[in-house]
């Protein structure tokens, strides 16, 4: 399969929408959308395209809901520390170095 293709098949993914909204635990809908796990997806299923057996017939879904579920997992650990009171911060980058637009 090649990115255009690729493109068309998620555009054509109603299905995950639907997959994604009906894994979200019901405690954290009120501070997770589906949405908030889907914008990922498609970078993710480009970056790991190189993975996908296009050979199988049916091997597109399961390979999807394989992207969407770390997506998802990730997503909850956020709402539950959003839950919780607090926000998951990234980690500082190692051997960053600031540059002097933001010493100032």
């Amino acid at each position: 399969m090649d990115k255009p293709e690729l493109m068309l098949r998620l555009l054509d993914a109603v299905w995950l929408n639907n997959y994604v909204a009906q894994t979200i635990p019901a405690r954290y809908m009120s501070v997770l959308q589906p949405d908030d796990v889907l914008q990922d997806i498609p970078l993710a299923a480009f970056e790991s395209l190189s993975g996908f057996d296009s050979l199988a017939p049916r091997a597109f879904e399961p390979w999807l809901k394989s992207i969407a579920q770390p997506k998802l997992i990730d997503a909850i650990r956020i709402a539950k520390a959003v839950k919780r009171g607090g926000r998951l911060q990234p980690a500082p980058m190692q051997g960053r170095q600031e540059s002097p637009a933001t010493d100032q």
